[in-house]
Protein backbone atom coordinates (compact mmCIF):
# COMPACT_ATOMS: atom_id res chain seq x y z
CA UNK A 1 0.00 0.00 0.00
CA UNK A 2 1.34 3.36 -0.88
CA UNK A 3 1.67 6.40 1.22
CA UNK A 4 -0.66 8.47 -0.72
CA UNK A 5 -3.10 5.94 -0.78
CA UNK A 6 -3.00 5.72 3.35
CA UNK A 7 -3.25 9.64 3.49
CA UNK A 8 -6.29 9.51 1.31
CA UNK A 9 -8.38 6.95 3.39
CA UNK A 10 -9.65 9.79 6.32
CA UNK A 11 -10.75 12.01 3.87
CA UNK A 12 -12.96 9.35 2.28
CA UNK A 13 -13.99 8.26 5.08
CA UNK A 14 -15.09 12.19 6.49
CA UNK A 15 -16.53 12.94 3.08
CA UNK A 16 -18.79 9.03 3.37
CA UNK A 17 -19.67 10.55 6.90
CA UNK A 18 -20.85 13.58 5.38
CA UNK A 19 -23.19 12.38 2.87
CA UNK A 20 -25.16 10.36 5.17
CA UNK A 21 -25.29 12.61 7.85
CA UNK A 22 -26.63 15.24 4.66
CA UNK A 23 -29.14 12.44 3.64
CA UNK A 24 -30.02 11.47 6.96
CA UNK A 25 -30.64 15.25 7.77
CA UNK A 26 -33.04 15.76 5.32
CA UNK A 27 -34.76 12.84 5.81
CA UNK A 28 -35.23 14.15 9.64
CA UNK A 29 -36.20 17.71 7.99
CA UNK A 30 -38.87 15.68 6.20
CA UNK A 31 -40.51 13.91 8.75
CA UNK A 32 -39.29 15.62 11.85
CA UNK A 33 -41.77 13.79 14.25
CA UNK A 34 -41.89 10.68 13.11
CA UNK A 35 -38.31 9.32 14.04
CA UNK A 36 -36.48 9.62 16.77
CA UNK A 37 -34.31 6.64 16.29
CA UNK A 38 -32.72 8.53 13.00
CA UNK A 39 -30.14 10.95 15.35
CA UNK A 40 -29.06 7.76 17.50
CA UNK A 41 -28.50 5.50 14.25
CA UNK A 42 -26.20 8.60 12.59
CA UNK A 43 -24.55 8.82 15.78
CA UNK A 44 -23.79 5.17 16.17
CA UNK A 45 -22.84 4.98 12.56
CA UNK A 46 -20.13 7.74 12.60
CA UNK A 47 -18.76 6.31 15.53
CA UNK A 48 -18.15 3.09 14.68
CA UNK A 49 -17.21 4.50 11.41
CA UNK A 50 -14.48 7.05 12.80
CA UNK A 51 -13.46 4.53 14.78
CA UNK A 52 -12.68 2.00 11.60
CA UNK A 53 -11.07 4.90 10.08
CA UNK A 54 -8.63 5.45 13.03
CA UNK A 55 -8.04 2.13 13.63
CA UNK A 56 -7.33 1.91 9.59
CA UNK A 57 -5.02 4.94 9.48
CA UNK A 58 -3.06 3.86 12.89
CA UNK A 59 -2.15 0.28 11.27
CA UNK A 60 -1.12 2.11 7.79
CA UNK A 61 1.24 4.35 9.81
CA UNK A 62 2.38 1.52 12.12
CA UNK A 63 1.66 3.12 14.95
CA UNK A 64 -0.46 0.42 16.78
CA UNK A 65 -0.90 0.81 20.37
CA UNK A 66 -2.33 4.27 21.22
CA UNK A 67 -4.35 4.50 17.33
CA UNK A 68 -5.78 1.40 17.44
CA UNK A 69 -7.28 1.83 20.68
CA UNK A 70 -8.86 5.17 19.89
CA UNK A 71 -10.54 3.49 17.36
CA UNK A 72 -11.48 0.24 19.29
CA UNK A 73 -13.03 2.91 21.87
CA UNK A 74 -14.79 4.78 19.56
CA UNK A 75 -16.53 1.38 17.86
CA UNK A 76 -17.38 0.43 21.12
CA UNK A 77 -19.18 3.86 21.32
CA UNK A 78 -21.20 3.52 18.48
CA UNK A 79 -22.16 -0.26 19.85
CA UNK A 80 -23.65 0.96 23.41
CA UNK A 81 -25.34 3.86 21.02
CA UNK A 82 -27.20 1.22 19.80
CA UNK A 83 -27.23 -1.08 22.47
CA UNK A 84 -28.61 1.75 25.01
CA UNK A 85 -30.56 4.12 22.55
CA UNK A 86 -31.73 5.89 26.17
CA UNK A 87 -28.63 7.16 27.23
CA UNK A 88 -27.85 9.00 23.85
CA UNK A 89 -30.86 10.35 23.10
Amino acid sequence: MQTDDVRQRPRIVSLLVGIVATVLGFALLAQPFTSVALPTFLLAAAAVVTGAGRILAARADGDGGLGVGLGVVWVALGVAVVVWPGLSV
